[in-house]
């Protein structure tokens, strides 16, 4: 019996952000821990994934204990679906307890994956040699620098119109998950991307800022994928180090180790909870514990 088209669009998005922080055998087996549960839940429950509930969640867990899977196995699959659910949470407002329910202490996720100030300068770099047209480079530097000057979620900045942007101001008016509206501030340089690509694309206050071919519906959030890791490509770094939701985990933070306020980042990021922007105090003491072990002459036994 199959799922139903909503279930295998989000878990096809919720695959298409693991690419750019996980790696292949992980993104492959979460894509099939999940779809493993989509399927039983539709199959049992009749409903789809993105619409259960902690307790159907762990209906699905204790049946593969009862089924006798093994525990490592079973820790994976709560793995998997607690990073499905924390993704909807983000990009789709998804408020119910599945996140509570599957939360332990042996299926913690990973801390978000960040570039380096070098890798991300590479990345900008980079633009300059994006192929054909001038139209597609303004494109590409529009999107680069509204995801990581901004710290905006991709479903956001796809839902932008030209509208939402205010020139005198230098800011745009976001509508984040479950509605809320936030006013972020831009940067000279996403301030400038912004206007080139204005020139280059037109369109009155209703369209979309990144618009399909047809005015009337914005960019897929595939298409920005693509076109990220084409220009990690050129850019000489791994294409699996590079995704919207890396643009957005680099703008915190990069913004921490600058010396931001942690209140003014959960601010920008729309973060309803300070403890969820909390985590990247842990991914700043991570780098530069990483930078202390890789060039301290006594970090390490020798």
């Amino acid at each position: 019996m199959a799922m139903n088209s909503s279930t295998t669009r989000a878990i096809r998005d919720f695959t298409y952000m693991l690419v750019g922080v996980r790696g292949h055998n992980t993104v492959a087996a979460y894509e099939r821990d999940v779809t493993h549960c989509a399927t039983w839940l539709h199959e049992k429950k009749r409903l789809p994934l993105e619409a259960a509930s902690g307790a159907q969640l762990m209906d699905y867990m204790n049946d593969l204990a009862v089924r006798g899977y093994a525990a490592t196995t079973r820790a994976r699959r709560a793995s998997a679906l607690r990073a499905f659910f924390s993704f909807l949470q983000d990009e789709s407002g998804y408020e119910g307890d599945a996140l509570a329910l599957l939360s332990s202490p042996m299926v913690r996720g990973g801390l978000p994956h960040a570039l380096s100030l070098e890798k991300m300068n590479a990345l900008l770099a980079a633009i300059d040699d994006v192929p054909h047209r001038q139209f597609d480079a303004a494109r590409v530097r529009a999107i680069v620098e509204i995801l990581y000057g901004c710290g905006l979620r991709v479903s956001e900045m796809l839902a932008l119109r030209w509208g939402d942007y205010d020139v005198d101001s230098a800011t745009v008016s976001v509508r984040g998950k479950g509605g809320r509206q936030r006013l972020v501030p831009m940067g000279e340089p996403a301030a400038d991307a912004l206007q080139q690509w204005r020139t280059w694309r037109g369109g009155d206050g209703s369209d979309f800022i990144f618009r399909a071919r047809r005015a009337s519906k914005p960019m897929t959030r595939q298409r920005v994928f693509q076109l990220l890791k084409e220009l990690a490509v050129r850019a000489g770094l791994d294409d699996h180090d590079v995704s919207p939701h890396v643009m957005r985990h680099s703008f915190a933070t990069h913004l921490l180790e600058g010396g931001a306020d942690l209140r003014v980042i959960q601010t920008l990021l729309g973060h309803r909870h300070i403890a969820t922007t909390q985590i990247y105090t842990h991914v700043s003491t991570q780098r530069k514990r990483d930078t202390l072990h890789r060039h301290h002459p006594l970090a390490k036994k020798t």
